[in-house]
């Protein structure tokens, strides 16, 4: 399933959490590799205008030592982790490198054929911190990349937070690509005999896919029924693969907000959602804005693929 799996771990219980993800990823192929990267951020040079030539040196020498000092101690700090995964039965290795955080990993991910990102995020915050929260490491990932990534919410509680994928949810609009993110769930389910839910929104305004666009009553029978047909079909495919699935349809207000009320009120443990390629800049920026409300706001890990 996945061949090279990527954590970015600051020796956080966060990046713990998206550890134990990863394993229980890596468990579904056994020549998986998983790569725990921890990055120290570079410690700035602070400005030697009007010292000598000995002072600066002197200077970049410490923050060299400092960094060199760092990368021992996060080393032996990682290979509790490395321990994690050999008793797992999983292989992994250690990555410790001084840099941008967000670059690093970005380099990492291109060079080691990396085909899953796991790592924790920032959920949704408060008052003044929400304007740097834009900027965040792992909004950048998400932007920057084509591989699948996992995000791991580190404001749940860590003692509730289940470390498999029992109930699956995969927001379905008819299209190739939610029906990729069905065959995933499939994959995922099938390690642990989990089960799955189907949800489409069918929304009365000017949208599109998860999304449907129905203003008449009569209008949106005949669109739920077509979308009753495509759940069936898809159920049928998870009992021959022998996975529990149901569908739920909903109606009215954003597809967002209906994906996330439903994953909180039925302990859903993953939110599978694909990445899609819209010509229409409407669709485009509506599509976005869904994906990024249930990436801000969900408390449960998102497979983003």
């Amino acid at each position: 399933m996945y061949k090279n799996i990527l954590i970015p771990h600051a020796g956080t219980p966060a990046g713990d959490l998206a550890l134990e993800h990863a394993v229980f990823a890596a468990k579904g192929t056994p020549s998986a590799k998983m790569i725990i990267l921890h990055i120290i951020e570079e410690v700035q040079r602070p400005p030697t205008f009007g010292l000598a030539e000995s002072e600066r040196e002197k200077i970049f020498h410490n923050i060299t030592e400092a960094n060199e000092s760092l990368k021992i101690e996060m080393q032996k700090e990682m290979e509790k982790r490395l321990t994690y995964c050999k008793e797992n039965n999983v292989t992994a290795e250690i990555k410790i490198q001084v840099g941008d955080a967000a670059q690093v990993i970005l380099d990492c991910i291109k060079h080691q054929e990396i085909d899953l990102v796991v790592m924790a995020k920032r959920r949704k915050i408060k008052g003044i911190k929400k304007l740097f929260s834009l900027g965040s490491i792992s909004r950048k990932v998400v932007d920057n990349v084509n591989c699948p990534i996992m995000l791991v919410d580190l404001e749940k509680e860590w003692e509730n937070m289940i470390k498999t994928f029992e109930h699956i949810l995969v927001p379905y609009d008819g299209t190739k690509n939610s029906e990729n993110a069905f065959k995933k769930a499939i994959s995922l389910a099938s390690l642990i005999q989990g089960k799955i839910t189907i949800i489409t929104c069918l929304e009365e305004r000017n949208t599109f896919g998860f999304f449907k666009t129905k203003t008449s009553k009569q209008e949106f029978e005949k669109e739920r029924k077509i979308v009753e047909k495509q759940h069936l079909k898809l159920e049928k495919s998870a009992k021959d693969h022998k996975i529990s699935c149901s569908s739920k349809i909903t109606r009215n207000g954003l597809a967002s907000t209906k994906i996330l009320e439903f994953a909180n009120q039925h302990d859903v443990d993953l939110i599978i959602i694909k990445r899609t390629k819209i010509s229409s800049r409407y669709e485009k920026q509506y599509h976005h804005s869904t994906v990024e409300n249930i990436f801000k706001n969900s408390s449960c890990p998102i497979l983003i693929l």
